[in-house]
């Protein structure tokens, strides 16, 4: 059980004055924690983790011998409770599979005070919930209750349409009503979901999953990839080449509809 009051890290970063630095604004940012270790490879970061059991594992992702994304891996499949990971790293195209390794967060070099802070903060937030706060699976069971509550039926049939989405990114999790969402989009194993605001949120579930689970009298293929909501479509129009374009409520850029779908907004 971690102790939010003083709780153990472990650095694993092979450029020794990265991690001098990182050591130092920790010192500065989070005077109770203790810094166990710093190592330089993967190997040695497992082996610190089974020597120190820490709390949280500040994880470069390119280190010889083993990356960080393969020590992440091999602890979140140990038997062993793993530590908050936090990835530290020089290149930023990695971060989707550092959430899907259960990161708490992602820092990208050179890593800012303000933006280590923030950090600091959730992984502060983590720990008092494992000590004695409440469950840590409280925000899952949260979703959980709002999906089955929110559901609606599906016409004479008696299962119910998808009414909430769940989506995370760390620590956050966050609720979103299906009849704010403008459009879908797959990405690769995760659907990028658009909602009224502006914003973007990811979810870990195939297109092709969810779209079983949306009133298809609302939502409708626009393109293999692509999920429109029709109660968010402003216009429907034909370019030059004959291909429908659609202009949704919130959205600047216009969605292409594919031949294959068009007929679905022939009358719009």
């Amino acid at each position: 059980m971690p102790s939010p009051s003083r709780p153990i890290a472990l650095i694993a970063e092979d450029e020794a004055p990265l991690a001098r630095s990182l050591r130092e604004a920790l010192a500065r940012l989070w005077p109770e924690l203790i810094v166990a270790d710093v190592v330089g490879n993967g190997p040695a970061a497992l082996l610190a983790v089974e020597q120190h059991a820490p709390d949280v594992l500040f994880l470069d992702i390119r280190m010889p011998g083993l990356s960080g994304l393969a020590v992440a891996e091999r602890l979140l499949a140990s038997d062993t409770p793993a530590p908050l990971v936090v990835f530290v790293t020089a290149y930023d195209a990695h971060a989707l599979e550092a959430f899907d390794r259960e990161a708490v967060d992602y820092l990208v070099k050179p890593v800012a005070d303000e933006r280590l802070a923030e950090t600091v903060e959730r992984l502060r937030r983590r720990l008092a919930l494992a000590a004695g706060g409440p469950s840590a699976g409280a925000l899952d069971e949260l979703a959980r209750a709002l999906t089955l509550a929110g559901h609606l039926n599906r016409g004479g049939g008696g299962t119910p349409w998808l009414q909430f989405l769940r989506a995370g990114l760390g620590d956050t999790v966050r609720i979103v009503p299906v009849d704010e969402v403008t459009y879908l989009q797959a990405q690769d194993k995760y659907v990028s979901v658009y909602t009224r605001d502006g914003e973007e949120h990811l979810i870990r579930i195939a297109l092709k999953d969810l779209a079983e689970q949306l009133d298809p009298s609302l939502f409708v293929q626009a393109h293999r990839s692509t999920i429109v909501n029709l109660r968010a479509v402003r216009s429907a129009e034909r370019d030059f080449s004959g291909r429908v374009l659609l202009s949704l409520h919130g959205v600047s850029e216009r969605i292409v509809v594919s031949r294959h779908h068009a007929h679905r907004f022939a009358r719009m």
